[in-house]
């Protein structure tokens, strides 16, 4: 699919985290963008309608994670040497592509090991593709200042009547869900005693109802299933309406307004009665959203 990535202030993006379930297709994804750029840089034809790129001298991966039995190197020792090596040689022109960076330790260190990676990358200019599940990374100070990040994951849906996941290889903007491991878990029909377990030790982790469950008792956008009406896009008030940035009568007999559909997620907001009466008066303009260094907002200015 097509999706426009502009960091905040028309600023270039040099970094991407990639977010998703498993199996979702991050490093599939990941790897075709590497190969992609080899071949456009070999003179060879590319899996793309369009792609326009910089020139790269290096390709860097930090993709499988083993033990080195040879050198006697754990799966963490083998992860940092090869880190290591990447700042050492990295420069502008160079692409980094990182999968699971740093998932043979602890959790605190493994955040603060990717974080600290991103950093160095972003310091040496390079650009790089990290795929993760660390989405923790959204709260630490340091990466929540920079315009040069974006954050993006590949959709997937639930179907509750036939109990499956559906991949539909969309890249979206954000980060995505944050709990969706148990749900893979579950499209996978394994015991029911372990799941119904490790629903139920998930549920005290979190110290409260999951987000999953809280989404399932939401009401959802006539438009758009993957819309959850909770408040106004603009207040706290109730929803009233759903309302299209994009007028549907631009849309062609397809449903498509340009290269999205009418009803595209991203296209939608939803609105109490006092703020959809203002936006089709005028009072309100609404330019739609925008990636910034603190996710996704609204961009919307009062007349």
């Amino acid at each position: 699919n097509h999706i426009t990535l502009n960091a905040s202030e028309g600023k270039q993006v040099n970094g991407v985290l990639l977010y998703g379930i498993n199996s979702s297709g991050k490093s599939s994804l990941m790897k075709s963008i590497g190969l992609s750029v080899i071949l456009a840089q070999a003179g060879f034809f590319v899996p793309a309608i369009q792609l326009k790129l910089n020139i790269y001298e290096q390709l860097f991966t930090r993709i499988v994670s083993q033990d080195n039995l040879y050198k006697g190197l754990s799966t963490f020792s083998v992860e940092m040497m090869e880190l290591k090596n990447i700042f050492n040689r990295a420069t502008p022109k160079s692409l980094i592509l990182g999968d699971e960076i740093s998932q043979g330790t602890e959790t605190e260190s493994g955040l603060a090991i990717v974080a600290g990676a991103i950093l160095k990358l972003l310091e040496l200019k390079s650009t790089f593709i990290f795929a993760t599940h660390l989405h923790q990374l959204k709260n630490i100070e340091p990466l929540q200042k920079i315009d040069s990040l974006i954050f993006l994951h590949l959709g997937v849906k639930y179907d509750e009547e036939n109990d499956t996941l559906i991949y539909n290889r969309e890249l979206q903007l954000g980060m995505g869900s944050s709990l969706y491991g148990l749900e893979f878990a579950k499209s996978l029909h394994m015991d029911k005693n372990f799941l119904k377990n490790a629903y139920e030790i998930r549920e005290k982790l979190l110290g409260k109802s999951s987000e999953l469950k809280k989404l399932t008792t939401q009401k959802r956008s006539r438009y758009n299933k993957g819309l959850y009406i909770t408040k106004c896009a603009l207040c706290d008030e109730n929803v009233e309406d759903v309302h299209h940035i994009a007028e549907q009568n631009l849309a062609n007999e397809e449903g498509m307004i340009g290269i999205i559909n009418k009803n595209h997620k991203y296209n939608l907001i939803p609105l109490c009665k006092k703020h959809h009466k203002l936006i089709h008066e005028g009072k309100i303009h609404i330019s739609g959203f925008v990636m910034t260094s603190k996710g996704i907002k609204l961009h919307y200015q009062e007349k």
